[in-house]
């Protein structure tokens, strides 16, 4: 597991470490040293985390996956964004920060995988 994918994902949920922990059932010093790459986690704690964050334990150690990165998420996204300007949710596109956008793209592609993991 990649600890800066865990501190991504953990970031997207506006967590701290001590509040992931808690939701988890794992010291706040192992968040830290997972984050840090100092640990690695077993591999039942590695499927908690990706339950948790409702990715799989690959993805883990993916960052693409958790960057947005993917061309067929980004299209989804601008499909996405371009519907909230039409229907006015989104008045002005320059106020709109690069990290919300990585926010939606991030929020579409795991809301993707858990449709396509719903339909197997």
């Amino acid at each position: 597991m990649k600890g800066e994918v865990l501190k991504k994902l953990r970031d997207s949920k506006h967590l701290t470490q001590n509040q992931l922990a808690k939701e988890l059932n794992i010291s706040g010093s192992s968040i830290r040293m997972y984050e840090t790459n100092k640990r690695t986690p077993t591999l039942e704690t590695a499927k908690a985390i990706a339950e948790f964050f409702n990715v799989t334990v690959e993805d883990l150690d993916d960052i693409d996956c958790i960057e947005g990165n993917d061309k067929a998420s980004l299209a989804v996204v601008d499909k996405l964004i371009d519907k909230l300007i039409e229907s006015n949710i989104i008045t002005d596109v320059n106020n709109i920060d690069p990290d919300t956008e990585e926010l939606i793209a991030y929020a579409v592609k795991l809301q993707i995988d858990k449709k396509i993991k719903e339909k197997s």
